[in-house]
């Protein structure tokens, strides 16, 4: 049995709390002074923590073609690179 795909599973599961402000020190640190509340992050950080869930499951059942993400990745830095300094941003 290949551990590999439950491994990167837990590492990416491990590293993408947002829904709480006592999941990661940062959330913690600015909870108070930022003036922010619980519900606050549930409301933004619980979409991103589904998106990042889709991406992980997606990525691990797809790891034999590995150089799709590599050729995605790269065509879409060409993309925001070449707006950014044809239309001046």
């Amino acid at each position: 049995m290949d551990f590999y795909p439950i491994l990167l599973t837990l590492m990416f599961a491990g590293s993408a709390d947002f829904s709480t402000p006592y999941g990661y020190q940062c959330n913690l640190m600015v909870y108070e002074p930022g003036g922010y509340s619980f519900s606050d992050y549930l409301k933004f950080g619980m979409p991103l923590q589904i998106v990042c869930g889709v991406f992980t499951v997606a990525i691990v059942f797809t790891l034999d073609y590995w150089w799709v993400y590599a050729v995605v990745l790269f065509f879409v830095s060409v993309v925001i690179v070449g707006g950014y300094f044809f239309f001046g941003g």
